[in-house]
């Protein structure tokens, strides 16, 4: 199972918060896993529009 870190930017003080986790259950590759749990993450920890977030996979970061 892979776990994504979810952080919130605080532009203000230039600092990533961590907020949670996105884990995926799959236990196949359909494709679009990483997409799904990028939809996820933004559907969970999102709560308002004007808010950014970024995900960490690796040494990967996706700002969502």
């Amino acid at each position: 199972m892979k776990s994504l870190t979810v952080y919130r930017l605080d532009r203000k003080n230039q600092r990533k918060i961590p907020v949670g986790k996105v884990t995926e259950r799959r236990r196949g590759e359909r494709g679009s896993n990483l997409v799904g749990l990028l939809r996820m993450a933004k559907k969970t920890f999102v709560p308002s529009p004007g808010e950014t977030l970024q995900v960490q996979d690796g040494n990967l970061w996706i700002e969502i």
